[in-house]
């Protein structure tokens, strides 16, 4: 690895490539090929004594290059694409008349080079950061580079390409199958990593558009990636590390709306849920029933949203604020600055329920979701609903579900238990 950087691509748009030769129309259409000869040392140190680690490395590469008898395959009509770990590809051809071409060594992702450095000195290289120096010097393109370049190098040559993996015979010769385990857990961990945090994102990016159809489409955005990692309790802490993210992101920013009780309760549950050693069908179901939360909230704020006379949206969020407390016809229409028969006039034309209907519909929402998520007492749960009395919540609550609340805690939880059966 000599850490050369590719130079652009000249411009041969102006020239007739039908007088080129196949060799002189690539290097004119790129100017990346370097010419190669099978002796490491010669094409990779031209000059001068070798590093020690340099050495090590170049014989290294020229017993695996006999291994894997890639001069064998490297015919006229083949293009060979080597593929070694750490994401560094390594493009190789020979011509007609014999001469062999390289595509210099190139990282597709940056490379991690505390974990590149860990495996050289497991290796047994003598001085593994002198090596590093050279391979942080190598170029870097994105994971798209080697698919376009191959079908580009494909075609100008009208060679088939040949894909040599050399991950597996890199550990094997090295006998260092827990360095590579270290190596290949951290790399897989960093993918589920990566495709999680996309998952949050579009989630997070769905939510914004405050539509219920763009968050009810994201069900079962992470199905694919727990189902695929059940089998990896690393892999599922990962996931459930991001699911975290996304409850605290989207209750985070519900709290700022008039459903912050409802928005902590959830933050507090879920997050407290996710800390925990959940199954695959758990994880999806957890999170199903949290964006249906989030879109119930979502649809109640756009409700409060609809309400147009500011008089009874100033009254309606204080409802939602203030449902715990005692709450008057007198006390409101006050607060409206608006007589008290007037004020019932106009707060149901605007909302489309009672006053009495609606401070019982917000009430009796909170109390569900305290039944649904929390082991409190019921009669705890209507006091911190704004019910004195048990009875008259237990009739309030009928009234809004069609069933005792006690019957409400059971149903939710067998629905939630048939769920994860499926």
């Amino acid at each position: 690895m000599n850490g050369i950087v590719p130079e652009t691509a000249n411009d041969v748009s102006d020239k007739s490539l039908d007088d080129l030769g196949k060799i002189q129309r690539i290097q004119a259409a790129f100017s990346l090929l370097r010419q190669a000869r099978w002796s490491m040392n010669a094409t990779l140190a031209p000059q001068g004594e070798l590093h020690t680690c340099q050495a090590e490395l170049y014989r290294f590469l020229d017993e695996m290059i006999a291994v894997l008898k890639i001069r064998d395959t490297c015919t006229a009509q083949k293009l060979i694409l080597v593929h070694f770990p750490f994401h560094l590809d390594w493009f190789l051809f020979k011509t007609d008349a014999g001469q062999y071409y390289e595509f210099q060594p190139y990282f597709t992702r940056t490379p991690n080079i505390g974990e590149l450095g860990y495996l050289l000195r497991q290796a047994g290289f003598s001085e593994p950061e002198y090596l590093l120096s050279h391979a942080q010097a190598l170029p870097v393109f994105d994971g798209n580079f080697t698919p376009t370049f191959s079908a580009i190098l494909t075609q100008l040559t009208g060679r088939e390409l040949v894909t040599v993996d050399c991950e597996q015979y890199i550990c094997t010769r090295i006998n260092l199958c827990s360095s590579y385990d270290t190596w290949y857990q951290h790399e897989y961990i960093n993918h589920i990593a990566e495709a999680a945090g996309k998952i949050v994102q579009t989630i997070y990016a769905a939510y914004k558009t405050c539509s219920p159809q763009a968050l009810r489409a994201q069900f079962n955005c992470w199905s694919a990636l727990v189902k695929k990692n059940s089998n990896c309790q690393n892999g599922l802490k990962t996931i459930r590390i991001y699911m975290q993210q996304e409850v605290a992101e989207i209750t985070s920013d519900l709290c700022i709306c008039a459903h912050c009780r409802q928005a902590v309760l959830l933050l507090s549950h879920y997050s407290e849920l996710l800390q925990q050693q959940r199954t695959p069908g758990e994880l999806i179901n957890d999170h199903r029933e949290f964006l249906k939360n989030v879109i119930q909230l979502m649809c109640d704020s756009q409700k409060a949203g609809d309400i147009r006379d500011p008089r009874i949206k100033k009254v309606a969020d204080y409802i939602h604020l203030h449902y715990t407390e005692s709450l008057s016809l007198t006390s409101l229409s006050e607060q409206a600055g608006l007589g008290s028969a007037y004020f019932s006039c106009l707060f149901r034309q605007e909302t489309g329920m009672t006053l009495s209907n609606y401070i019982r519909k917000v009430r009796i929402d909170h109390a569900k979701m305290l039944l649904h998520y929390m082991d409190t007492p019921i009669t705890e749960i209507s006091y911190q609903c704004g019910y004195q009395d048990n009875s008259y919540f237990t009739r309030e609550f009928k009234k809004e579900s069609g069933c005792s609340p006690l019957e409400y805690r059971r149903n939710i939880r067998t629905v939630q238990n048939l769920t994860l059966l499926q």
